[in-house]
């Protein structure tokens, strides 16, 4: 949370600064810095809400999709900004917020209980007979 209010402080530096333009690059590039800071946290998810055999495939479809993201949200973006304007930007903010709402139905407790009894399948039983 706190690199996420001194992104925000870096970002507001950038704006303020604008006259002299090194002192603005810089708070950029510290923007940057806390922005990466920021996401570094979320990489931790699917490994306290998956098992160890699903949290690798699922780090791996999230980060194809955020690849797929950074590609199509500034395309779409151009798009509707071609298309309506100004609305374009209000279209994109309202489908941001939907998804902000969607990750409210998220599970509250993502902790896994290692200490709870696990139901053993029909593979796993064949797998350890030698």
């Amino acid at each position: 949370m706190v690199s996420l209010f001194c992104f925000a402080a870096a970002l507001l530096a950038s704006v303020v600064l604008h006259s002299n333009i090194v002192a603005s690059y810089i708070a950029l590039v510290v923007c940057g810095f806390f922005l990466k800071a920021a996401t570094s946290p979320f990489w931790s998810i699917p490994g306290r809400i998956a098992s160890p055999e699903v949290a690798g495939g699922a780090r791996g479809v999230i980060n194809g999709l955020g690849n797929l993201g950074g590609f199509c949200g500034p395309y779409l973006v151009g798009i509707m900004t071609m298309l309506w304007a100004e609305c374009g930007g209000v279209l994109a903010g309202g489908i941001a917020g939907g998804g902000r709402h969607y990750s409210a139905l998220l599970p509250r407790n993502c902790d896994i209980n290692p200490s709870a009894p696990r139901k053993i399948g029909a593979d796993e039983r064949l797998m350890s007979v030698k």
